[in-house]
């Protein structure tokens, strides 16, 4: 495998550090870990700058994060702007080639919304057992993670890729992470409630003084 990664860096450059990287902290199972040791390996025989390396492999894990933050707020957009959105989406389905397409599978169309609306008895019962299944994955799913984490942490060690305080390490940064997720969350919104209740109070003070 190395001396494939070392082929791509031979014929691709930074960019395989670059999209591998980016793609492991966007959730794709991509080995960017390996492929970023790889690089420093490729640097260390003077192919590559290793500072290059590292500024390119946070470039690609930045980007990464701002990908999720950016996707956040186009859908806080989108649900504060839906009969906007309702508007424009009935505006693209009026135009004529889509009227057209919709009235020539209209069938077709018909078959799918039937059977995904949880109004009818099919779909009905896809969503109910759409909720059995997060349930359970919810469930079950926390055990199976933190057997995930264990056996991922446990071969890193085992292939020579990281020592045992690197594994602690980046055990103690996730668990980090964890606790201050729910305060980052609780500080948002309560900014956000205070927020919506000081607009209130202002729009009780205009219209008593009106």
């Amino acid at each position: 495998m190395l001396d494939t990664l070392f082929t791509y860096f031979a014929r691709y450059g930074y960019f395989v550090v670059f999209l591998g990287v980016m793609l492991e902290n966007a959730g794709v199972p991509v080995p960017g870990g390996t492929i970023l040791l790889a690089a420093g390996s490729f640097a260390a025989q003077g192919n590559f700058h290793i500072w290059s390396v590292m500024a390119i492999a946070t470039f690609g894990a930045m980007l990464a994060a701002l990908s999720f933050i950016m996707l956040a707020l186009v859908w806080r957009w989108l649900v504060h702007h839906e009969d906007w959105n309702k508007k424009r989406l009935a505006a693209f389905l009026a135009r004529p080639r889509i009227y057209v397409f919709r009235r020539r599978y209209a069938a077709q169309i018909a078959f799918v919304q039937d059977r995904l609306t949880p109004e009818s008895y099919l779909g009905l019962h896809l969503t109910i057992s759409a909720i059995i299944l997060i349930g359970s994955a919810w469930l079950i799913g926390g055990i199976a993670a933190c057997l995930i984490i264990l056996l991922v942490a446990f071969s890193r060690m085992c292939l020579g890729l990281h020592y045992l305080s690197d594994v602690l390490a980046a055990m103690v940064e996730g668990l980090a992470r964890l606790a201050l997720s729910p305060t980052a969350v609780e500080t948002v919104r309560r900014r956000k409630q205070m927020l919506n209740t000081h607009i209130g109070q202002t729009r009780a003070r205009r219209q008593l003084h009106a």
